[in-house]
């Protein structure tokens, strides 16, 4: 395969990953949260917290198939720097997330009272 190519999927792949985690995540929570504001912001919260740990699994595990060595991968120093690239990545999986909670009060049903 040509540079061009591996650079591309290096680069595409993940943000895809993280763009359908970006949607999904909150959107499986609110089937969980309750249905009210304090719901959707913990929604929020909690999936804020998980996409940035995945966003970190993911770029873990992309430095590691690029053959980093295991223990470089886990250092503390590694974690940083996924850290800063998961912060970054929230580009991606931000908007996502953000529309996926827009859109989760359409689906609210009134209370019986």
């Amino acid at each position: 395969m040509s540079a061009a190519w591996e650079y591309t999927v290096a680069l595409i792949g993940p943000a895809v990953i993280l763009g359908a985690l970006g949607w999904f995540v909150p959107t499986y929570l609110g089937r969980i949260l309750p249905e009210t504001l304090w719901g959707l912001g913990l929604n929020l919260v909690v999936s804020w917290i998980l996409l940035t740990g995945f966003a970190i699994a993911v770029f873990a595990i992309a430095y590691w198939a690029e053959g980093a060595p295991a223990n470089l991968v886990l250092s503390r120093a590694g974690l940083a720097q996924y850290a800063g690239s998961a912060r970054i990545s929230a580009i991606v999986w931000g908007p996502l997330l953000l529309l996926a909670l827009a859109i989760q009060p359409q689906r609210w049903r009134p209370r019986e009272m």
